[in-house]
């Protein structure tokens, strides 16, 4: 477990997420007397979708472009 702690006060932070697109990830202080507070844009990342070429022989090919595919990516 991961308990992140206050830059300012030393208290424990709580991570809320704001329901946007993208998500905005917010930390906050839970200590009552510290204001601290930051805000995190997730980014979006477009890929293009490169599809699979694959042969179906004896060779088990397809299953050897799928493991590098998965490796290589």
């Amino acid at each position: 477990m991961i308990i992140y702690t206050c830059p300012k006060c030393g208290g424990q932070l709580r991570h809320y997420c704001v329901a946007t697109f993208p998500p905005i990830h917010v930390y906050r202080c839970s200590n009552p007397d510290c204001d601290w507070e930051t805000e995190e844009d997730e980014g979006i990342e477009y890929h293009v979708f490169k599809p699979v070429q694959s042969k179906l022989d004896k060779d088990w090919t397809m299953y050897e472009n799928i493991e590098n595919i998965i490796l290589n990516d």
